[in-house]
């Protein structure tokens, strides 16, 4: 197959490396999710960057982080093994940070986050805020580094302020493809229902790419926005000034993001051909249930991005246990993609040509 004009990626999240009732498990389904990036692989293309959009821990300790660490390494020997080196992209999510004291500066300024100077002190660079969140995302920025002096290819060419939140752009002949990772989950310091409630700051999107960010998008021919959650877990300020600063009409091919532990492919059409894409990844593994008992879709999506048509493709997959016989199979997740579409959905896109 010609890749020369595709870009592909596979789409991972909410590992929860630590979960015991259940990490058994993981050793049964992991052979058949092995099988399944070599068959997609094979049939599509060889993979250009995995994206993994947080909850790679359960509790962010040190010891979880060094599990998921050889998992990573387990997985990219699986990619070696049919001649793939593909990249790594990362953002923690709300497991992957290890929580303060009720009266630490962090948790402190969110009560007066609404103050514009509150949120200005902020994110200074040296200043005890930004410490603060750089102790809670220690064992992250430490397994962060532990990767970085491995073989593990990372997707990183600038950081911002804030851990995680950091950028980088794909090239293969005259195609690019810019993304950017966004910490939202610095600001979910206690367990509890926290949706409609969590914080971002506009001047991340800033700090990470060092320059305006329009300047920065409009240099690649598509760009994807990758976080932990979903918009409508921010605050209403913060989910206001994300749809209208961090991600309005025409900056971003798609939002890429996990915690809701199912998959979901949107497109919102804004008229003129204007539009907002979002997809969300399943669960990669952990509890079957979690909150309220609801069930933990197991899964993991792939996408591509064929720059000769014009299109991006979205192809959900979900693990189930074999009824009766037991053993792990990896499937289309039908449920998750518009009615008659059994495999994956295609939309037309808009790329910037300004690099033609």
């Amino acid at each position: 197959m010609n890749t020369e004009n595709i870009f592909n990626w596979l789409h991972i999240s909410d590992f929860h490396q630590g979960m015991r009732s259940s990490e058994h498990l993981w050793y049964d389904v992991k052979g058949s999710f092995y099988e399944d990036i070599k068959y997609h692989c094979l049939k599509f293309g060889d993979l250009d960057v995995v994206i993994f959009s947080g909850d790679l821990t359960q509790q962010a300790q040190k010891g979880e982080f060094d599990a998921v660490t050889k998992e990573i390494e387990a997985l990219w020997e699986q990619f070696k093994s049919v001649g793939q080196n593909p990249s790594l992209f990362l953002v923690p999510g709300n497991h992957d940070l290890e929580r303060p004291k009720a009266h630490s500066p962090v948790a402190m300024a969110l009560q007066s986050w609404t103050n514009p100077e509150v949120v200005e002190a902020f994110f200074q660079k040296d200043g005890p805020y930004v410490d603060q969140v750089k102790a809670m995302f220690k064992n992250y920025s430490q397994f962060l580094n532990k990767l970085k002096s491995s073989k593990i290819p990372l997707l990183e060419d600038s950081v911002g302020v804030l851990p995680g939140d950091c950028c980088g752009v794909w090239k293969k002949g005259e195609n690019s493809v810019g993304l950017i990772g966004l910490n939202t989950a610095w600001s979910q310091l206690t367990n509890g229902a926290l949706q409609g409630k969590l914080e971002l700051g506009i001047k991340q999107i800033h700090h990470t790419t060092k320059q305006h960010i329009s300047e920065w998008a409009s240099e690649n021919h598509a760009n994807f926005l990758v976080t932990h959650h979903p918009a409508g877990w921010l605050s209403p300020k913060s989910e206001s000034d994300f749809n209208l600063e961090v991600n309005p009409l025409g900056r971003f091919t798609a939002h890429l993001f996990g915690h809701m532990h199912e998959s979901i492919a949107v497109q919102e059409d804004y008229g003129d051909s204007e539009v907002k894409r979002s997809f969300q990844a399943s669960s990669l593994f952990g509890l079957e249930t979690y909150g309220e008992k609801k069930e933990r879709r197991h899964g993991y999506n792939f996408g591509q991005i064929d720059f000769s048509n014009d299109v991006i493709i979205w192809w959900p997959k979900r693990a189930e246990q074999r009824a009766g016989a037991g053993g792990w199979t990896i499937r289309p997740d039908t449920g998750s993609l518009p009615r008659q579409q059994n495999e994956c959905v295609t939309y037309k896109i808009q790329l910037n040509k300004k690099k033609n």
